[in-house]
Protein backbone atom coordinates (compact mmCIF):
# COMPACT_ATOMS: atom_id res chain seq x y z
CA UNK A 1 0.00 0.00 0.00
CA UNK A 2 1.03 3.68 -0.64
CA UNK A 3 1.05 6.50 1.92
CA UNK A 4 -2.12 8.21 0.28
CA UNK A 5 -3.90 4.41 1.07
CA UNK A 6 -2.40 4.44 4.54
CA UNK A 7 -3.22 7.70 5.57
CA UNK A 8 -6.59 6.95 3.95
CA UNK A 9 -7.78 3.97 6.20
CA UNK A 10 -6.53 5.65 9.13
CA UNK A 11 -8.83 8.32 8.86
CA UNK A 12 -11.05 6.11 7.84
CA UNK A 13 -10.72 4.44 11.59
CA UNK A 14 -11.13 7.66 13.40
CA UNK A 15 -14.62 8.54 15.25
CA UNK A 16 -16.33 11.55 14.37
CA UNK A 17 -15.71 13.77 16.41
CA UNK A 18 -11.39 12.62 15.96
CA UNK A 19 -11.86 13.89 12.31
CA UNK A 20 -13.54 16.76 12.94
CA UNK A 21 -11.05 17.97 16.03
CA UNK A 22 -7.95 16.93 13.00
CA UNK A 23 -9.93 18.99 10.23
CA UNK A 24 -9.85 22.46 13.08
CA UNK A 25 -6.27 21.53 13.27
CA UNK A 26 -5.59 21.76 9.90
CA UNK A 27 -7.40 24.40 8.93
CA UNK A 28 -6.20 26.48 11.85
CA UNK A 29 -2.40 25.29 10.49
CA UNK A 30 -3.17 26.37 6.90
CA UNK A 31 -4.25 29.58 8.22
CA UNK A 32 -1.10 29.98 9.95
CA UNK A 33 0.71 29.09 6.81
CA UNK A 34 -1.04 31.49 4.81
CA UNK A 35 -0.79 34.50 7.06
CA UNK A 36 3.24 33.71 7.29
CA UNK A 37 3.15 34.15 3.68
CA UNK A 38 1.18 37.24 3.29
CA UNK A 39 2.94 38.58 6.28
CA UNK A 40 6.67 37.73 6.07
CA UNK A 41 6.67 36.54 2.39
CA UNK A 42 7.69 33.24 3.40
CA UNK A 43 6.03 30.07 1.79
CA UNK A 44 6.18 26.47 2.32
CA UNK A 45 4.49 25.23 -1.00
CA UNK A 46 4.69 21.47 -0.68
CA UNK A 47 3.37 21.52 3.25
CA UNK A 48 0.25 23.81 1.66
CA UNK A 49 -1.00 21.79 -1.12
CA UNK A 50 -0.57 18.85 1.80
CA UNK A 51 -3.01 20.34 4.07
CA UNK A 52 -5.47 21.14 1.44
CA UNK A 53 -5.55 17.70 0.24
CA UNK A 54 -5.60 16.27 4.10
CA UNK A 55 -8.50 19.08 4.67
CA UNK A 56 -10.33 17.46 1.20
CA UNK A 57 -9.61 13.99 2.77
CA UNK A 58 -11.22 14.13 6.04
CA UNK A 59 -14.54 16.06 5.04
CA UNK A 60 -14.68 13.16 1.97
CA UNK A 61 -14.72 10.71 4.57
CA UNK A 62 -17.27 13.05 6.89
CA UNK A 63 -19.84 12.98 3.85
CA UNK A 64 -19.40 8.92 3.29
CA UNK A 65 -19.84 8.75 6.91
CA UNK A 66 -22.90 11.03 6.65
CA UNK A 67 -24.52 9.26 3.54
CA UNK A 68 -24.01 5.54 4.81
CA UNK A 69 -25.91 6.80 7.89
CA UNK A 70 -28.34 8.53 6.01
CA UNK A 71 -28.97 4.96 3.68
CA UNK A 72 -28.95 2.40 6.52
CA UNK A 73 -31.69 5.13 8.27
CA UNK A 74 -33.86 5.06 5.07
CA UNK A 75 -33.48 1.15 4.88
CA UNK A 76 -34.62 0.89 8.52
CA UNK A 77 -37.11 3.01 8.11
CA UNK A 78 -38.35 1.07 5.11
CA UNK A 79 -38.70 -2.37 6.31
CA UNK A 80 -40.23 -0.53 9.42
CA UNK A 81 -42.60 0.91 7.38
CA UNK A 82 -43.38 -2.22 5.82
CA UNK A 83 -43.92 -3.94 8.78
CA UNK A 84 -46.35 -1.91 9.69
CA UNK A 85 -47.82 -1.66 6.76
CA UNK A 86 -48.23 -5.79 6.81
CA UNK A 87 -46.74 -6.05 3.49
CA UNK A 88 -44.09 -8.89 3.00
CA UNK A 89 -40.52 -8.17 1.35
CA UNK A 90 -39.86 -9.51 -2.40
CA UNK A 91 -37.76 -11.75 -2.65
Amino acid sequence: MGKVEDSLNLLRELGDEDLKSRLLESRKELFALRTLTWREGKTNPARIRALKKEIARILTILKEKELSKKAQNAVDGQQGSDREMGRRKNR
